[in-house]
């Protein structure tokens, strides 16, 4: 597909082996601001890395969390529990991007996540050359090009890791239901429960309560987006413990409670549930 077609989405999924057990898939955006209904968006915490890269199409990111807001042409943002919101600063949404196994960025850098920002440039922990993957990026005419030229990028920086443990790990998280206590978590991949959350710390950057936290947040949306079933049992089917842990973990993680994010949700721009 041409770059100047509009598109809501185009997905692809790694070629190379190795890139297939870490990156999730590929995908390209570029739509007009008028399609989208909401402008401004709460991130949703989810349980994976993303990297974009927003062409000349940046966005307002605002970590409220933090009180931090930034400018951004490119992003990588590690699994967090932190209120974020987005919003686009020009008329037009364009992204070249890719969603990755939660540790992924464990094998991009040698900087334990838990001591990297919430929020880089690719560039800063990847080390490619901005000014190179600019130009690279200005030749290069139809979307499956712009895969392999992110593909040859992940395999020039991915380093040698041993992240069969925390891959297991998050295995166990995804298969469990109900969801599986940190306890049972740590007797499973049979580790002491501080041995678990640096494991976590290290590949993750996050603990691994905060990580079953966000795994919540996944099941819950999931279920918002493709059932009509009333928000108690979306609550507990979701494993909150109950109707107002529900609503208190959405309201301080999001600041919204689960009625005004299912309103919404069905409007919610591209990158949060591909």
């Amino acid at each position: 597909m041409n770059l100047n077609e509009e598109t809501d989405f185009i997905y692809s999924k790694p070629q190379n082996r190795f890139l297939r057990e870490i990156a999730i898939s590929y995908f390209y955006i570029n739509i007009d601001i008028s399609e989208i209904f909401y402008k401004t968006e709460h991130i949703i915490p989810y349980p994976r890395v993303t990297l974009g890269y927003f062409f000349d199409h940046p966005f307002n990111v605002y970590n409220i969390t933090r009180n931090e807001l930034r400018l951004e042409n490119s992003l990588i943002a590690k699994v967090t529990k932190d209120q974020i919101i987005v919003t686009p600063a020009t008329d037009r949404i364009k992204i070249l991007g890719v969603h990755l196994k939660p540790y992924a960025l464990a094998l991009l850098s040698d900087i334990p996540v838990n001591k990297l920002k919430w929020s880089m440039t690719p560039f800063e922990i990847m080390e490619i050359k901005a000014k190179k993957f600019d130009a690279d990026i200005r030749k290069i005419s139809t979307v499956p090009k712009l895969f392999d030229l992110v593909e040859r990028s992940l395999l020039e920086v991915l380093r040698v890791k041993d992240f069969e443990l925390i891959d297991n790990a998050i295995k166990i998280i995804e298969k469990s239901k109900p969801l599986i206590s940190v306890s049972g978590l740590a007797e499973k991949t049979n580790l002491t429960e501080r041995s678990l959350r640096n494991h976590f710390q290290n590949f993750i950057g996050c603990s691994p309560k905060d990580y079953l936290q966000i795994v919540r947040f996944k099941r819950a949306t999931h279920e918002m987006l493709n059932s009509n079933q009333n928000l108690t049992k979306t609550g507990y089917n979701a494993d909150f413990y109950d109707q107002a842990h529900f609503i208190k973990s959405f309201k301080s993680t999001l600041g919204k409670v689960p009625k005004e994010i299912r309103k919404e949700i069905e409007n919610f721009r591209f990158i949060q549930f591909s």
